[in-house]
């Protein structure tokens, strides 16, 4: 909330040789205990500002019930996912536990054949085929 501003040495709006008790709710001019219109517990320098200010309350009311409303929705969203990837985890685990011997056995079947590709030898083939090109290439440079 933002400070309220001194109202020392401030006078009225409407009597500068009155010192001023209250700045508007609407406005923030500084109005005296004569001037000052209440509109429940704030205070308005005129029924204009305190109409102004009752209506703004209305739609800042109106807003915030909007947002509350929102906010409930977006939470009841996440829950309900949550809800949902808790389900398929649990849907996941029940189904390994069920079937532990085949997926174990085709995982360690996986690694096997991963384990047995022989990416040395493939690389040293690439390897030698990139060196042959750029000989070539350097022959034809010097050439």
């Amino acid at each position: 909330m933002a400070a309220k501003k001194s109202l020392e040495g401030v006078v009225c709006l409407n009597h500068p040789d009155t010192p001023a008790t209250a700045r508007c709710a609407t406005c923030a001019k500084p109005v005296c205990g004569q001037c000052a219109v209440l509109g429940g517990d704030q205070v308005f320098c005129s029924g204009v500002c305190r109409q102004n200010g009752l209506d703004s309350a209305v739609v800042v009311n109106d807003i915030m019930q909007i947002k509350k409303r929102g906010d409930f929705r977006r939470r009841v969203l996440l829950l309900l996912k949550l809800i949902i990837l808790a389900g398929l985890v649990y849907a996941g685990w029940v189904y390994y536990n069920r079937h532990r011997d085949e997926i174990d056995s085709k995982v360690k079947d996986l690694d096997s054949r991963v384990k047995s590709i022989d990416i040395d030898s493939k690389v040293k083939g690439s390897v030698e085929k990139i060196d042959k090109s750029f000989e070539k290439l350097d022959k034809a440079v010097k050439d």
